[in-house]
């Protein structure tokens, strides 16, 4: 958000690419268990937070979140059928995951 307040009214651009990696490598996944307010902050607020702002400015926003929201399944073995943008996240194993779910399933409703 507070890149996007600095942006000057006349700047709209066509696409947005987000990368919401902060917490991520600190050190690991595991450090979420114990910082979970941090990875709030970064992953569900900030994302969401310019997503939002995306949504309301009219412009395409592509979310690279992670990975790390999948596990493998009966509908998906490891060397089978891969995962798409489409398929439900079916990992809650961390908080991060958890927070990075709650991210896709929020951008999926909001951006048609």
């Amino acid at each position: 958000m507070q890149f996007a307040a600095k942006l000057p009214c006349c700047v709209t651009p066509l696409s947005l690419l987000c990368f919401p990696v902060l917490q991520t490598g600190r050190p690991n996944v595991d450090w979420c268990e114990d910082h979970k307010q941090d990875v709030v902050r970064v992953n569900v607020v900030g994302t969401l937070n310019l997503i939002d702002v995306c949504f309301t400015k009219g412009v395409h926003i592509t979310n690279y979140a992670t990975g790390c929201i999948y596990s493998y399944d009966a509908d998906h073995p490891i060397g089978g059928k891969t995962f798409t943008e489409d398929d439900e996240p079916n990992f809650a194993g961390s908080f991060y995951s958890q927070t990075k779910s709650v991210v896709e399933k929020v951008h999926i409703a909001l951006v048609p």
